[in-house]
């Protein structure tokens, strides 16, 4: 895998998960530029579904235009 050579190359998409003290889980998905580190994108979920992902990836791309 190449190294991107400027921000807005190539994005990572990870997800973080965690759960309240009553123990009710939830999820972070996190939208990483992978050049410049910075945040493209945070959206949390309780129950995620493929619609609710399209979603936040969306609004990233709204927000900060698409990765090359």
């Amino acid at each position: 895998m190449t190294v991107p050579q400027g921000p807005n190359q190539r994005w990572s998409l990870d997800f973080v998960s965690d759960a309240f003290t009553c123990g009710r889980r939830f999820r972070i998905l996190c939208v990483i530029d992978d050049r410049s580190r910075l945040v493209c994108h945070l959206q949390w979920y309780l129950d995620e579904t493929a619609q609710s992902l399209i979603h936040a990836l969306r609004q990233a791309f709204m927000k900060r235009g698409l990765p090359r």
